[in-house]
């Protein structure tokens, strides 16, 4: 099924994965896809082997070591990590039957299994097998897959899970149509099955009890495979706030100071700095905590998986642009000498093709991330990134914030106008609650207030607004706390963002003439 790929060796075998993504970045972005020249050089580094049974001569990885591998490649590009974490998928194919595994691992151990699971298609029970037929989407990486996998509803265990049939690329069609902005190198395409016939040793349950028994296929396996994707998110984050971090030393264009020698730039930079570095921290604390309960045999949940404090990790359920740097403009960030040009679909700065259009900070960047591993031979504890010394500056000095000055820029929108004759009320009256309650929020000191609804009729969903509201706030998150009161203050059943909207543009106070002079 396919040919044996001898393994790298070099000091470090992601190396040659690491420039090899960088050099054809803007490949992956024009063709939606990572080609199958780089999915070998994955192969070469023994990404796809990493989640291969030793039995059918593969190389399996304790956790923490290849999801840092995928951290590493996802910091250089978004899509080509995304692809390569599936490098772990072999894990689901411990379920099928050791005859079966034998015959796909026949031609070697790096075999590379894409999916599109979902939506679970029905089945049709045929002799020794399923027909399958349907549609899935979302099947990442399928281009390049050796063998592909797609669910359905016939034939559940006892649990009522679906199975996952396997199929042989021949047997699929992709259809091409993944046009996004976000993660366009993923190829993330549509599986079409137009009546194969699937023998049923080629089925399995996602998360199913292995017939391999050996300790990565003891590890729980649906989790394993919510991490994977998360540590992209880790890897994107770190690029994010090197570009940041990067771009906060250049000067501005207009002529005005640059963001490092702003002290809530520092800050915000510190602050960004430490949740990744505490959620990242927290993340392999809890996986390595997890295999070595795996290795030592320990406690088991009814279901044989293993017992294990802090288990899931909860960075598999945080964005990646939560720590994904200072909220900085992109329309202020010069552009960054090692990214290239987006295409022309892409209407958003090139860094941001590193995280789900859905999720995308404007800061993130697929620049070389400015730290690195140190070997750890004897063990799975995942090394610790460096600070930057641009960072480290940042964050050690000493400034004492002064407070951002913030503009609230306040509309009303369509549903206001739909309402009723006369219950318009009740929304001026969550409206002045609003303010009360902003007025009200510690660390807020509110300079003025403005209301335009002579000259601005209708609905204001831009600018310009419809009321405006300029306040001192001592820092970013009471900003948000100010914002999060058209969720909290309630008009009848609903919230005031209902019928309102809010932004806050944050800045900073020009000199008084006097202290110009």
């Amino acid at each position: 099924m396919t040919q044996a790929t001898p393994i790298t060796r070099s000091p470090d075998p992601i190396d040659d994965v690491l420039t090899v993504v960088a050099e054809r970045q803007p490949e992956f972005e024009e063709k939606r896809h990572i080609p199958r020249d780089v999915i070998e050089v994955f192969k070469r580094a023994g990404l796809y082997r990493a989640s291969t049974p030793k039995r059918f001569g593969g190389d399996p990885l304790p956790p923490a070591r290849f999801l840092a591998l995928i951290e590493r490649i996802s910091a250089v590009d978004g899509s080509a990590g995304w692809v390569a974490s599936f490098g772990s998928s072999l894990v689901y194919l411990a379920a099928l039957p050791l005859e079966t595994q034998a015959e796909l691992y026949a031609d070697g151990p790096d075999v590379v299994f894409a999916g599109g699971l979902f939506p679970v298609q029905p089945a049709e029970r045929v002799e020794g097998g399923y027909r399958v037929r349907g549609r899935w989407r979302f099947a990442s990486g399928c281009t390049g897959a050796d063998v592909l996998g797609v669910g359905i509803k016939a034939g559940e265990d006892a649990t009522g899970r679906p199975l996952t049939a396997v199929l042989r690329p021949g047997q699929v069609r992709i259809a091409d149509n993944w046009n996004v902005v976000g993660m366009r190198g993923t190829g993330s395409h549509d599986l079409v099955v137009d009546g194969a016939v699937v023998p049923e040793e080629w089925t399995f349950v996602r998360g199913g009890e292995p017939t391999v028994d050996e300790p990565l296929y003891r590890y729980p396996t649906v989790p394993y495979a919510a991490q994977v994707l998360a540590v992209v998110g880790l890897g994107v984050a770190r690029a994010a706030l090197d570009q940041a971090i990067a771009a906060g030393g250049r000067a501005g264009y207009t002529g005005a100071p640059r963001p490092a020698d702003r002290a809530t730039y520092r800050i915000a930079v510190g602050q960004a700095e430490a949740q990744l570095r505490s959620a990242r921290a927290f993340f392999y604390e809890a996986t390595e905590e997890t295999w070595e309960t795996v290795v030592a045999g320990g406690p088991r949940d009814p279901t044989g998986r293993p017992v294990c404090c802090g288990w899931p990790p909860p960075i598999s359920r945080r964005p990646p642009s939560r720590s994904s740097g200072p909220r900085t403009s992109s329309a202020a960030l010069p552009p960054s000498p090692t990214t290239a040009p987006c295409s022309a679909i892409c209407a958003t700065p090139p860094w941001s093709r590193s995280t789900p259009s859905s999720r995308r900070a404007c800061t993130t960047a697929p620049v070389p991330c400015s730290w690195a591993f140190s070997p750890s031979p004897a063990s799975c504890r995942t090394p610790r990134p460096q600070l930057t010394s641009q960072a480290r500056n940042f964050i050690m000095t000493d400034a004492t914030p002064a407070p951002l000055r913030v503009l609230f820029c306040i509309g009303v929108n369509q549903n206001f106008f739909d309402l009723p004759t006369g219950q318009g009320k009740a929304v001026w009256d969550g409206f002045m609650t609003m303010l009360t309650q902003l007025r009200e929020l510690p660390g807020v000191t509110v300079l003025g207030t403005m209301d335009d609804d002579q000259h601005m009729v209708g609905p204001s969903g831009s600018w310009p607004w419809t009321s405006y509201l300029l306040a001192d706030v001592v820092d970013q998150p009471t900003v948000a706390a100010a914002c999060n009161l058209f969720r909290t203050v309630q008009v009848g059943e609903h919230g005031l963002w209902r019928y309102m909207q809010i932004e806050a543009r944050i800045g900073r106070p020009l000199p008084e003439p006097e202290a110009a002079r």
